[in-house]
């Protein structure tokens, strides 16, 4: 599976969540790394830009969401 921005980081999260469906997983653009305070505020900046509110999608930046979320944090 393959993504472009603006959506990788949900792509990686569903082969991560999905193992031995895919083969593989690549991401072209994007924030992979979603848990620590760069990826937080990474992520806020790109929703605020379009006009969103990053604490209606992701929480406050120490809601556990932003580690369940995170394709790249250890389950």
């Amino acid at each position: 599976m393959v993504s472009v921005s603006p959506n990788p980081t949900e792509y990686s999260s569903l082969a991560i969540e999905a193992p031995g469906r895919y083969r593989g997983v690549g991401s072209f653009s994007g924030c992979a790394r979603t848990s620590d305070p760069p990826g937080q505020a990474y992520i806020a900046t790109t929703i605020a830009d379009f006009f969103g509110n990053p604490l209606n999608m992701w929480g406050l930046p120490n809601d556990p969401k932003w580690v369940d979320n995170g394709p790249l944090c250890q389950r």
